[in-house]
């Protein structure tokens, strides 16, 4: 906001480069010289349900079925816990087959609900991007993984 005072209107002119004209005594004067605005106002109707935003994107519908196609019989934790076959490994098999808590079961549901999020604020462009971005850093971690990454690592297998 402009204050009447003669110093910012000049730092004003000096970040726009420009020079401040006022009219001095008629309004009618500056409405001859610049257009006036039109608004108009534009309504969206919400996208806020799950199914109406995978009908909205493909991207959002092959991910939802992806995130419940998921199986907890196919995880590498759980076979791995099958392997062990110990006292501890069967309770922990039956802790995760009560509460489905496993890890790619909880990073799924993040990214999913992440991207729900993303497009019923930005959009399909933005959900199509953000997938994009999340799926080539995963494919470059797979394909380069770092010095710390062995194979007997099951959270780097994961």
């Amino acid at each position: 906001m402009v204050k009447s005072d003669l110093l910012s209107v000049a730092k004003i002119e000096e970040t726009l480069d420009s020079i401040c004209r006022t009219p001095t005594k008629h309004r009618a004067e500056l409405r001859l010289q610049v257009k006036l605005l039109v608004l108009s106002q534009v309504s969206y109707q919400p996208l806020t349900s799950e199914s109406s935003l995978e009908r909205y994107t493909g991207t959002i519908d092959s991910l939802g079925r992806a995130f419940r196609g998921l199986k907890i019989s196919e995880d590498l934790y759980v076979i791995s816990l099958l392997e062990e076959n110990t006292d501890r490994s069967r309770r922990k098999l039956a802790e995760i087959r009560l509460n489905r808590k496993i890890w790619l079961h909880d990073q799924m549901k993040s990214f999913y609900a992440t991207t729900l999020k993303i497009c019923s604020e930005l959009r399909a462009w933005a959900t199509d991007y953000y997938v994009s971005q999340v799926i080539a850093k995963v494919i470059k971690l797979a394909v380069e993984p770092g010095p710390s990454v062995g194979i007997w690592d099951l959270a780097a297998a994961e």
